[in-house]
C-alpha cells in the first residue's frame, strides 16, 4: 500500500471543521445542562436555599463526585415519593454511564480524516481520536456527537420534566423511568424509534464498526501548508 498526497481546499478544510466544532459545542453544551438538570434535583432532596445548594455541589469539580454528592442525599428524601426516588437513582445511573462517553470527547483529540476507498473520490471529515494510543483508540465521528446529542437532550429533558414544577400533565414516575432505561447505551448509538428504522447495533456489529473505522482511518497528519497523507484502503 502506498501513501499518496493530496492538497486540499483551505474553505472546504474550514466547512468540515465548522461542522466539527458545531457537533462538539452542543453536545458539551447539553452535558451541562444533564448536570443542571441533576443540580436541581440535589436542591429538592436537601431543601437548601439556591445559592447554598449551588456551592455546595459546584465546589465539587468532576462530574462523578458531584453525583457521589447527589446519592449520599437519596437516604434523606423526605418530600419525594418512592417511584421518584427509583426514577432519579435509575438517571444518575444512566448519566454515569453516558459521563464516559462525555470525557472521551473532553480529552480527545481532533484530526482530519481522508477516507479513499477507489471510488475515485476521498470522503474529508474532523474525528476524535485519544492521543495516548492514536491507532488502536475508536474514533469519534460527528455522526457519533450527533446521536449523542439526542440522547444527552433526552435525558435531560426527563430528568428536568419529572421535577414537580416542571412536570407535563399526566406524567408518572414510572413511565419516565421507563424511557430512561431504554435509552441506549452508549450515548452515541441511536434510539430505536417506533417504526424501527434505527436500531442500535449489537455488541458484536459494534466491534466490526470499530474496526472498518480503524482500517479506514488515512490522515497521518496536517501541516502549514494543507497537505495531507492519505492510505487507500479497499471497500468493506
Amino acid at each position: 500500500m502506498t501513501d499518496r498526497t493530496m492538497k486540499l481546499d483551505v474553505e472546504e478544510l474550514h466547512d468540515h471543521s465548522m461542522l466539527f466544532f458545531d457537533s462538539y459545542g452542543r453536545l458539551m453544551a447539553e452535558w451541562a445542562a444533564i448536570e443542571r438538570a441533576l443540580f436541581a434535583w440535589f436542591a429538592g432532596i436537601t431543601g437548601m436555599k439556591d445559592g447554598m445548594a449551588r456551592s455546595v455541589f459546584y465546589c465539587a469539580r468532576s462530574f462523578n463526585a458531584r453525583g457521589d454528592m447527589l446519592e449520599s442525599s437519596f437516604e434523606f428524601a423526605t418530600k419525594q415519593t418512592p417511584s421518584e426516588m427509583v426514577f432519579i437513582k435509575a438517571a444518575l445511573k444512566k448519566a454515569r454511564g453516558y459521563s464516559a462517553f462525555r470525557n472521551n470527547i473532553v480529552h480527545g483529540e481532533p484530526s482530519l480524516e481522508v477516507i479513499h476507498d477507489g471510488s475515485g473520490e476521498a470522503q474529508v471529515q474532523y474525528i476524535l481520536t485519544q492521543g495516548k494510543n492514536v491507532e488502536k483508540s475508536p474514533i469519534v465521528t460527528i455522526d457519533d456527537m450527533d446521536a449523542a446529542f439526542d440522547n444527552f437532550v433526552e435525558l435531560k429533558t426527563l430528568i428536568v420534566q419529572m421535577l414537580p414544577k416542571h412536570r407535563p400533565k399526566n406524567a408518572t414516575p414510572e413511565e419516565y423511568l421507563q424511557r430512561v432505561t431504554a435509552l441506549p447505551n452508549p450515548p452515541n448509538f441511536k434510539r430505536i424509534h417506533s417504526d424501527g428504522a434505527s436500531q442500535p447495533p449489537t455488541p458484536a456489529e459494534a466491534e466490526i464498526e470499530r474496526k472498518r473505522q480503524l482500517a479506514r482511518r488515512a490522515a497521518a497528519g496536517v501541516n502549514a501548508g494543507m497537505i495531507v497523507h492519505y492510505r487507500k484502503t479497499n471497500p468493506t
